[in-house]
């Protein structure tokens, strides 16, 4: 009624319905990669009170953000000209879907370690409905089509996205994430290697199994512009958040916890007593460095007295009257904590030393720490370093979020029509943008990287990804010309 109304036809009415939904279906995807969005996101779930002293979450935030996400799946939804019941239970079920994971994340305690049973149920809850949706109706989707051979706008895809920026940048936030546009010298240096690594792998798996073409073909520059900014938003970049920005930095996250957590406990397994009842100076000595247990033996020696002797003289000096402690001299009050840190001579003093070593031992990167900062040590050596990953367990990261990537992605209903080689594609271009996102800490520098070898394979060299689960394919769309 209301196309006709504004003396429109009913098709062009659908069609007009479906871009306005898709419109605002890309808003929060949009709106998460503007500078500080996210951050403030963030602060303003995780509330604190005026002085500082109680914490507390927002629980209403996500539930808000639910609503909005589900508002343009409605729109799209309605663009089916179904029954109005089917278009009921339709938005029941993708709300539901939509919901399920912002309610685990908002009952997930926050001193949890990384990647626990809430991080993983919440990753499949989000992920498992948009993959299987490739084999199976499992949750009812949308494709607008822009143009042939182009890639389409999926509903239930980007609103995968959204949820996932909900979740991981505000409720329960992963600070590698990295999905913004803050590109400096070293992030384009680590482009340019995650390039040279992706040709070095895939060329000769392409060339190898005759999947690419050796004449090659010319694309127009306009049109290939157009379509590089489209596959970078509706495929690299949702591709890119998930198994980079969410599964690899779970991984990463984790590993750095444990290392950080046996830090903690080897510390004070080095100097805590063997038996915690035991109160006495010779147990807790053994919290005392070397340095300073000798200084302290010298200062009791000049003063005459054994060591054993140096609680009690510290007692005979404050005086044997305990009267004498209780008032305070208020024309002279005592020195301040800080001032008695250094000697004359420039030197800290023992408390001072002990604190020193526990705060350094115990440090732990920043809360917006980059991971450049983290290794600065290392990057900061020479320019060579920056293309390096300078820890192993980085390294068995970035293989097992490889590894998801290809067995998430590869059609397993082709698994005898060469799809060993499409795994091997895929694990390879997995790999080199999972290795540009650790040095980058920015799933739109893998996005880069993972958008310019698509864009070669299948406009420049007609690479054949047959095998693997495409854009085009999907269970349960209706698709506007």
């Amino acid at each position: 009624q209301l196309s006709c109304a504004i003396g429109m036809s009913d098709e062009d009415g659908e069609t007009a319905l479906r871009w306005i939904g898709s419109g605002f279906l890309l808003a929060p995807y949009a709106f998460f990669v503007l500078p500080y969005a996210g951050r403030c996101f963030e602060e303003f779930y995780h509330g604190q009170d005026y002085l500082e002293i109680t914490k507390f979450r927002r629980q209403w935030v996500p539930i808000l953000a639910s609503l909005i996400i589900l508002a343009p799946c409605v729109i799209l939804l309605v663009s089916e000209n179904l029954h109005a019941t089917q278009v009921v239970w339709k938005v029941f079920a993708v709300y539901a879907w939509i919901l399920a994971p912002m309610l685990v994340t908002m009952w997930r305690p926050l001193v949890k370690l990384p990647f626990d049973s809430g991080d993983i149920l919440t990753v499949l809850l989000i992920t498992v409905p948009v993959i299987v949706n490739f084999y199976t109706f499992v949750l009812p989707d949308v494709q607008v089509k822009i143009r042939d051979g182009w890639p389409r706008i999926s509903m239930l895809q980007i609103t995968a996205v959204n949820i996932g920026l909900v979740v991981f940048v505000g409720v329960r936030p992963l600070h590698d994430l990295g999905y913004h546009l803050d590109f400096g010298v070293r992030d384009i240096v680590r482009i340019t290697g995650g390039l040279l690594i992706s040709a070095l792998l895939l060329l000769p798996i392409g060339y190898g199994t005759g999947n690419l073409s050796t004449t090659g073909s010319a694309v127009p520059f306009a049109q290939g512009v157009a379509k590089f900014f489209v596959l970078l938003v509706l495929v690299s970049l949702p591709q890119e958040l998930l198994f980079r920005g969410l599964i690899q930095n779970l991984f990463h996250a984790r590993f750095d916890s444990v290392v950080e957590v046996y830090k903690y406990t080897q510390f004070w397994a080095e100097r805590l007593p063997a038996q915690p009842t035991a109160v006495g100076l010779s147990e807790l000595e053994r919290m005392i460095p070397e340095e300073d247990e000798q200084k302290v033996t010298l200062e009791m020696e000049q003063k005459g007295l054994p060591k054993d002797e140096k609680v009690a003289s510290a007692r005979d000096e404050g005086g044997d009257d305990d009267e004498d402690e209780d008032e305070p001299d208020p024309e002279n009050p005592p020195d301040d904590d800080e001032d008695d840190d250094e000697d004359d001579d420039g030197h800290r003093g023992h408390d001072s030393e002990s604190l020193y070593a526990m705060k350094k031992a115990l440090a732990v990167p920043a809360r917006y720490q980059t991971y450049d900062a983290a290794h600065a040590k290392w990057f900061d050596r020479n320019p060579l370093c920056w293309l390096w990953i300078p820890t192993v367990r980085d390294w068995i990261a970035l293989i097992l979020g490889s590894a998801i990537y290809a067995v998430a992605l590869i059609d397993h209903e082709k698994w005898d029509d060469g799809n060993a080689e499409t795994f091997g594609f895929l694990a390879c271009l997995g790999f080199a943008c999972g290795y540009t996102w650790r040095l980058t800490s920015k799933v739109t520098a893998s996005a880069i990287v993972h958008c310019l070898v698509l864009f070669i394979g299948l406009n420049v060299l007609d690479a054949d990804i047959s095998s693997s689960l495409r854009w085009t394919r999907s269970c349960s769309s209706q698709v506007s010309c």
